[in-house]
């Protein structure tokens, strides 16, 4: 009859000689593989967002020049240069915001 401390050992063995070790070993590296997957699936995202608001800020850059061109030529802009800037600014906090969610979802890598 097998002594309890045998049954153990043998149960132990079963497990560390078996897929134990193997599964224990490649954990950390399949924890280390999926995060860097993650961030950088998050990093893409956060790119493709700040380009379209690089995009959308160029083209409000370009509406304040023209009214501010027009304004110049002509002496009057009406209510154009001032919603052209608001517009500006309100890409602008935009900008400012996917920044500060980018860094705190990120924990400041880029």
């Amino acid at each position: 009859m097998m002594q309890s401390e045998e049954i153990l050992r043998t149960i132990l063995a079963a497990v560390i000689g078996g897929s134990g070790v193997v599964g224990l070993l490649f954990y950390p590296i399949r924890v280390y593989i999926d995060k860097q997957i993650e961030r950088h699936m998050l990093q893409n995202e956060f790119e493709i967002r700040r380009r379209q608001i690089n995009s959308e800020l160029d083209e409000c850059y370009r509406q304040c020049f023209f009214w501010i061109q027009f304004y110049i030529t002509t002496g009057e802009a009406g209510d154009n240069l001032e919603q052209a800037f608001q517009k500006l600014y309100l890409a602008e906090e935009r900008k400012k915001a996917l920044e500060n969610e980018m860094l705190a979802r990120t924990g400041g890598e880029q």
